[in-house]
């Protein structure tokens, strides 16, 4: 009978998942909801203008939302589920932090990305999207994984 060794088994990669720790640049925030939903790794979320105190964030509804990070793989709560009526506090991943997301397209390394709201997949960004991050790995096609250094949430600058 063979042994098995436990070093020989590579961790998954999975969407959502950060790649490398720590990650000085994850947030605990206050996700507050319209209507109860499932939120999945890898899902947008952009500030929520509100008078309170704690740093509030709400899923992103359209691909013109500037975004101000993305909800990272959590084993414990893979698929958090959030009510209308209870907002939770979970932990965002923003500028600086590589996370592994699904490609929706055959995307370059070094490449530009953005996020797609209704797929929750990226792609190579055009010259008039918002740009969420910078590939760090290729993909050949839709459904492919890729680490992406994050670069949200994106300061504009001034112009004088």
């Amino acid at each position: 009978m063979a042994t098995i060794n436990f070093n020989a088994f590579a961790q998954e990669t999975a969407a959502g998942k950060l790649e490398q720790s720590p990650n000085m640049a994850t947030y605990s925030v206050r996700l507050e909801v319209g209507s109860d939903t499932t939120l999945k790794p890898c899902t947008a979320v952009k500030l929520k203008n509100t008078t309170s105190k704690l740093i509030t964030v709400t899923p992103t509804s359209s691909d013109a939302d500037e975004i101000f990070g993305f909800i990272p793989l959590n084993h414990k709560n893979n698929g958090l589920v959030v009510t209308s009526t209870e907002p939770v506090t979970v932990e965002v991943a923003s500028f600086g932090c590589i996370m592994t997301m699904e490609a929706s397209a055959a995307i370059n390394r070094g490449a530009h990305v953005t996020y797609s709201y209704s797929t929750n997949k990226i792609a190579t960004a055009a010259s008039s999207d918002l740009i969420c991050g910078l590939a760090l790995d290729a993909a050949g096609a839709s459904g492919d994984l890729v680490r992406v250094l994050l670069t949200v949430p994106n300061v504009p600058v001034a112009e004088s």
